[in-house]
């Protein structure tokens, strides 16, 4: 007995079979195409998340599903917080406060701009001696005499003497030697208020013992040849001594007053101010025509 050759598929059965193939191979090349197309759109898309995508659906949604995703628009975000105020571009400077001070004097400013109230005085001091001066320029100015007596009394006013020769209590002895063309003006001084003490003024012989007592000496120009014999009698007293002699500054004495050019100018020998244990303002050296001794 021959062989039976196995029943040949029917021609419906082939037809279907080659349907199925043809959607597949259309499904696959649709797949293909959509994938293709997507990758631009999915290339900064995380990896994860195509497995994400992948294991919950086809292949197909999976991309349309991303790039859907990743077409959509983007959520509202909160507002941001509102900037912070613009930062003034300059350097922040320390306020000043300047209170109103009930005392008039000038002491507590200048303590605390830390600067002594004494350089204050100094420069009172140098504009008082300078509107002096300039007042012997007019005609109806006064006189020479006054003007040495102004002069001598502003320098009782800053000099400053050892607390043991002058205490704060005492009158200040302002003491005349010889006669000379001030004695007037001078004896318009006593009493006159010098800073918190008061000026006193004495006449003197050169012979007296008592010359180590004064504050001030003033010696006339009649004595100008005894000169050099008081101040060595005096020795490092603490006696501000003052002439208007010509060669009373240079030959050891304090201050010389005199008048050149028309106005009043003073000398100043520094060293024996200092010998006597005085002390004057820097800045009324600094206007003294010339200092001895500096």
């Amino acid at each position: 007995m021959t062989p039976t050759a196995p029943d040949a598929p029917s021609t419906s059965a082939t037809r279907n079979l080659r349907g199925r193939a043809l959607c597949r191979l259309r499904a696959g090349l649709a797949d293909a195409a959509t994938l293709v197309s997507a990758v631009p759109r999915l290339a900064p898309i995380h990896p994860f998340r195509w497995l994400e995508a992948a294991a919950n659906m086809s292949l197909p949604r999976a991309v349309l599903k991303l790039c859907r995703r990743r077409n959509a628009p983007p959520r509202l975000r909160p507002e941001p917080a509102a900037a912070p105020h613009r930062r003034w571009p300059y350097p922040r400077q320390p306020a000043i406060c300047l209170r109103r001070q009930p005392d008039k004097s000038i002491r507590p400013l200048a303590k605390r701009a830390g600067i002594s109230h004494k350089f204050f005085a100094a420069l009172y001091l140098i504009a008082l001696f300078a509107a002096a001066g300039r007042q012997t320029q007019a005609a109806d100015s006064l006189s020479e005499a006054q003007i040495k007596a102004a002069y001598l009394y502003n320098f009782a006013k800053f000099v400053e003497w050892p607390d043991t020769a002058a205490p704060a209590s005492t009158d200040i002895n302002l003491c005349v030697i010889g006669n000379n063309v001030l004695d007037g003006a001078l004896q318009a001084l006593d009493g006159r208020k010098a800073g918190e003490r008061s000026l006193k003024v004495t006449p003197h012989s050169p012979a007296d013992t008592s010359l180590a007592e004064c504050h001030l000496l003033y010696v006339g120009v009649s004595e100008q040849q005894r000169m050099v014999p008081i101040l060595k009698n005096l020795g490092n007293a603490p006696v501000l001594t003052l002439s208007d002699i010509a060669d009373f500054a240079e030959k050891g004495g304090g201050i010389a007053l005199l008048f050149r050019d028309n106005k009043v100018v003073f000398e100043v020998n520094l060293e024996s101010i200092r010998n006597a244990g005085l002390r004057l303002p820097g800045q009324l050296l600094n206007i003294a025509t010339h200092v001895y001794g500096r």
